[in-house]
Order: structure tokens, then sequence, then C-alpha cells
């Protein structure tokens, strides 16, 4: 039997129970499978990349239909992804000296998950207008979003640093395997000299580029805590 077709075009007219009768191999074999002809409708290129219109109602507005504000949370993941590759394998002896790696700082702040009706400040007590009371909530909001956004991107930051930690780790260890396994090898055989050369002055750049990733990840806990404290002032006022 040969299927010039895809099989689900000939469900129509296969026999569906034991009582339908026909040569099926002769039909799904020497006929072109029955099609449904039908109009589609198709809109116009112009319309279908056409920009999307601007939002129209803000958040001011929109927080009008709603209730009151109870939590504002805010989450964070890695823009990348590591490698599977081992940093250290099963049974590999491990070395200690007196070189170590540059710290990494805590990270002390992840996800942030803030609470509005916990407490309500009287700031007409305070001699605070209605006026006032409303531009310091509306531009309280307005500065909330943005060191939410700061803080995302620290947190974000330091995501990607510790998985460039952790991989340039990996390099290094990869890099010192080969190292001594071709060390082995030029003892007995001078031609791997230049390889085992190029081998070791790699080390060096690698163990350069681990100060700046240890840098980098540092500066971003450092950030997200300044953030994360200027947030917790000024979420006092956004109710």
């Amino acid at each position: 039997m040969i299927v010039r077709f895809p099989t689900a075009l000939y469900e129509s007219i296969l026999p569906q129970v034991p009582e339908y009768g026909g040569n099926v191999t002769y039909t799904i074999s020497m006929e072109d499978p029955p099609r449904i002809f039908q109009t589609t409708i198709r809109l116009p290129p112009a319309i279908e990349r056409r920009k999307k219109s601007d939002k129209i109602i803000d958040d001011n507005t929109r927080r009008i239909h709603l209730g009151e504000r109870i939590f504002t949370i805010s989450r964070t993941g890695k823009s990348v992804a590591g490698s599977g590759k081992k940093q250290f394998e099963v049974g590999q002896i491990l070395a200690f000296g007196l070189d170590t790696d540059p710290e990494v700082d805590p990270m002390l702040v992840g996800g942030l998950e803030l609470r509005h009706d916990t407490n309500l400040l009287d700031l007409g007590g305070l001699g605070l207008t209605d006026e006032d009371i409303a531009s310091v909530g509306s531009s309280a909001m307005t500065r909330l979003k943005e060191l939410q956004a700061e803080l995302s991107s620290y947190t974000q930051q330091r995501s990607d640093a510790e998985i460039a930690i952790n991989e340039n780790k990996k390099t290094q260890n990869e890099t010192q395997k080969v190292a001594n396994a071709i060390a082995q090898l030029a003892a007995v055989d001078p031609s791997f000299d230049e390889m085992l050369a190029e081998l070791n002055a790699k080390l060096p750049v690698l163990e350069d580029e681990l100060g700046q990733y240890v840098e980098i990840a540092n500066q971003a806990a450092s950030n997200a805590d300044t953030t994360r404290d200027k947030i917790l002032d000024l979420i006092q006022v956004v109710r």
C-alpha cells in the first residue's frame, strides 16, 4: 500500500465499523483524499502589521475599580542558564593551598512582599490637606514602581553573576585537568609544549574574569540592599 497523502485526510472515507465494506487499500492508495471547499477570510497585511495602540487607561484610573491595596509582590528570575558541565568529578582529589578565590557577599534580598493594610498614617493630622495627601500617594506609587524595577534589575544581575561565577569555576577546573593531562604527554613528547603553554596562559585570564564576576555580584547585592531600604521607607505612604 502506497500512501501519498497524510492519513488523516482519508478519515472521512475510511470504514468506521466492521460492517462497512469496501476496498480500503485501493481507496487510499489510488485516489486523492476528499477535500472540503470553503472560503477563509484573511486580514489584509496592513491590518496584521498595524502597531497596537498604546494603553489608554493608566494605573491610577484602573485602581479606582479595584479594592483596597493589600499586597505588593515582586519576583525576579535569572535571565541566563548555566551549562551541564561538572565542577568536580566523583573521586577527584582536591588540592588545598593558600590561594583563595575572591569572596562573594551574601545576597540578603530576594523576592519582595510588601503589606499595605497593617497601618494607616494620619497624614491629615500632620497638617496635610486632601490635595497634598493625594499628591503624595500618587507620586509615591510612581516612585515605588521605579524602585521595584531597579530592585528587579539588581536581583537579576546577581543571579546572572552567580551563574557566571559557577561557569567560570567549571572552566577553570576543566582547563587545569586538561593541562595536567597534557603535561604528562609533554614530558615525553615536546610537540605538546605549545598546547600546554596555551592552557597555562588561559588560567590567569579565567581568574581575572572570576574577580570581575564576583565584583559584579557584590555590587548587585549592595545595590539591592540600598534599594530595598528605600522601598521600605516609601511604602509607609503607599496605601
